[in-house]
């Protein structure tokens, strides 16, 4: 290969740009799910598009060989560099050219005098893990339920995990965060004894208010791309600590509705303690911690990943779908989450679960299902039977069941081999 060079990619790049990032082996770890004139002036507008490109002895370039956006933070966040939409052409690939752009973006952030680099990465794309840890790069968070695959099987679908990495180009930032530990266990949601709070949706807000109509904080909703559309990425701001509890009702209607508007799933960022206290006690998860992600008035703050998901028996079962298991296997597993669907309802019948208790009940067992069985298990280990024993019966007994259930098989399963995930192509939300 002849001599390599960096540019900030010009509008007459597109044609071949788009190609690279719409090849097979790229597109699909990609934020967007096709590219036009449209996208490519927007992701310039947005961010820095980098192309790295191949050129003679004199100079002369002759052609393009891969390309990636950069990323700028602004206000809070202007410490920050995030690395974006990388792809290579497939005719050059194992020439490295991914580590040559971490080289030359790490001598242009370090110029701007950028502080922290992160990036995410989705389960499956190894390359881009093998490259990220060999250059230093270290893990923060680890999210489940990101973008979708489909599996051979009609109505199988299972979702790749997330990852967060970073890299400290100020190290001494690592150490100065000062706001109080984030880290939480999730607890299973009470019932509603009473409405505290009341939402008003604008748009993407969703402004809460305590009964007396004070407004206590707002939600507001980030679009998200259309590949990762089943996600509600959800901002929370509280006004007053210590109305937490209104807010938190105010949260259980917001997380309702955005179920019912074909959400799978709720992620937060945030820094303020008052907030991830009040989301353990709806039982959102804690994912891990981004260091040094804000800062505020010369002062750096950690953000805690939380979320929390919609996804119901069927999903588990769609999952299940993915995986070779032994037919008689899967319905078994299939019966006892059956079981557990039917207790939910009686439950819900009974009123000692609500529309909030009765989703969260739902999500717990594909969350069981997943981490027993899926491709990618959860990062962070949970405490399954205590979640459960927040049940109320029937639904107790019958998710200790289950529970055990699946963890016998995972056992039998052990001493053979791993079932194999059964997709054979990309498929998006």
């Amino acid at each position: 290969m002849k001599k390599i060079k960096i540019r900030l990619a010009a509008e007459a790049d597109y044609k071949k740009i788009s190609d690279i990032w719409t090849q097979p082996h790229v597109l699909p770890w990609m934020s967007f799910s096709e590219m036009t004139p449209e996208i490519y002036a927007k992701l310039r507008e947005k961010s820095d598009i980098y192309v790295l490109i191949e050129c003679d002895e004199k100079g002369k370039e002759l052609e393009i060989l891969a390309v990636r956006r950069l990323v700028y933070g602004t206000g809070n966040r202007a410490h920050i560099a995030s690395y974006c939409s990388m792809g290579v052409d497939q005719k050059h690939l194992g020439h490295k050219l991914g580590e040559k752009f971490y080289d030359f973006f790490l001598d242009i952030v370090r110029d701007k005098g950028i502080e922290r680099i992160e990036l995410t990465q989705s389960g499956g794309n190894e390359a881009a893990y093998h490259i990220a840890n060999k250059k230093g790069f270290e893990m923060e968070f680890h999210l489940n339920g990101w973008l979708v695959r489909q599996g051979k099987e009609k109505g199988s679908i299972y979702h790749l995990e997330e990852r967060g990495v970073c890299y400290f180009l100020n190290a001494e930032i690592s150490k100065k965060s000062v706001n109080d530990k984030l880290v939480f266990d999730p607890s299973f949601p009470a019932v509603a004894s009473e409405t505290l709070g009341q939402v008003a949706q604008h748009g993407y807000n969703y402004i809460c208010y305590d009964k007396q109509g004070h407004k206590i904080g707002i939600c507001t909703l980030t679009p998200s791309p259309n590949v990762v559309g089943h996600i509600a990425f959800l901002d929370v701001h509280l006004i007053e600590s210590h109305t937490t509890g209104a807010m938190a009702d105010c949260l259980r209607q917001i997380s309702v509705m955005l179920k019912q508007a074909q959400f799978k799933k709720i992620e937060i960022y945030t820094h303020e303690k008052p907030v991830t206290d009040m989301l353990q006690t709806l039982g959102f998860q804690y994912r891990g911690e981004k260091v040094a992600a804000l800062k505020i008035e010369g002062r750096y703050y950690n953000e805690a990943a939380v979320d929390l998901g919609f996804f119901n028996i069927e999903d588990a079962k769609s999952l299940l779908k993915t995986l070779e298991f032994d037919l008689s296997i899967r319905n078994d597993i299939f019966s006892t989450l059956d079981a557990c669907k039917k207790s939910i309802e009686a439950c819900q019948e009974n009123k000692t679960l609500d529309d909030y208790t009765a989703i969260y009940a739902e999500n717990l067992a594909y969350q069981m299902i997943e981490n027993t069985f899926g491709k990618y298990p959860h990062y962070r280990s949970t405490d399954w039977e205590s979640l459960i024993s927040g049940l109320p019966e029937p639904a107790q007994t019958n998710f200790m069941e289950f529970s055990k259930r699946i963890s016998d098989i995972k056992l039998a399963m052990s001493a053979e081999p791993e079932p194999r995930m059964s997709h054979v192509r990309p498929g998006f939300f």
